[in-house]
């Protein structure tokens, strides 16, 4: 009679999230996207086993490059990946200067922003042949659970009002410029209306391969936002995609959002 295997040892309660780096028939091996404090990490060259058994809804296989979260276990031959999801990704083009801000010039704030909303963000920045900065916007890939990605999106979509103009006192201004005797200039009075109140735009990827999925009308029906999906790729490596613009407010801009990865994301 065989030796029976040890069961498995659930580690913590904690979520971790990782980018599968290989799969093989009914096996693979997710990279860690944060440090994982265990012995056992070293011993696959800090991969994590998965299994067609442990992957959650009802799938058999995950796409290598995707990213997932999984619950972290050990069993006598490592550590392993239990209740495995793959996440969904929407990708965001934002003006370089913009994201710079947002997330700081060497991506220090990132990480926070990852934290906040539950997301793994995946930040592209276009560089020319010779080495010098390119003149497209940044690439953003923003991977979560849906409601996880509109948290995203809507902190996104709100980046502007939270950009702060330099002064020529030093000082951090918000909104629109001052006069000399510290009053607001016509037309420049500040809102009171609250950012997530404000129909503000964020511009959407949309690959070539997707298309003929994406349904319009579905999204002004449950949502009206403003939709104008462009005729021309603003990419094409690695493949080709259409920038589509939403424009409303938080709840308008959440509810298309919603639509949109039922269309386009794999599930």
């Amino acid at each position: 009679m065989p030796a029976q295997q040890a069961p498995k040892q659930r580690l913590s309660r904690e979520l971790f999230a990782g980018r599968v780096t290989q799969w093989k028939n009914t096996y693979g091996w997710i990279e860690p996207l944060e440090p994982i404090e265990h012995p056992d990490i070293k011993r696959h060259q800090g991969k994590i086993f998965v299994h067609s058994d442990d992957i959650s809804n009802g799938r058999k296989q995950l796409r290598v490059g995707c990213i997932c979260e999984f619950y972290l276990y050990q069993d006598e031959q490592g550590l392993g990946a239990d209740e495995v999801l793959s996440r969904q990704v929407v990708r965001i083009l934002m003006p370089t200067a913009e994201a710079k801000t947002m997330f700081d010039e060497q991506g220090q704030g990132v990480p926070a922003f990852e934290d906040r909303n539950n997301v793994s963000l995946r930040v592209y920045e276009w560089y020319n042949n010779d080495g010098s900065t390119g003149t497209l916007p940044f690439l953003i890939e923003c991977w979560g659970r849906p409601e996880c990605i509109i948290s995203a999106v809507k902190e996104f979509k709100n980046r502007s009002s939270k950009v702060k103009v330099e002064g020529e006192d030093g000082e951090k201004k918000e909104g629109g410029e001052a006069s000399k005797d510290g009053e607001k200039k016509d037309g420049e009075a500040e809102s009171s209306e609250k950012p997530e109140d404000k129909k503000q735009s964020i511009d959407f990827l949309v690959p070539q391969s997707r298309l003929w999925l994406l349904d319009l009308d579905k999204m002004r029906q449950v949502s009206e936002v403003e939709l104008d999906l462009k005729k021309y790729t603003a990419i094409d490596d690695p493949m080709p995609c259409y920038p589509l613009c939403m424009k409303g407010t938080d709840d308008e801009v959440g509810r298309a959002v919603s639509v949109l990865i039922e269309q386009i994301c794999d599930h």
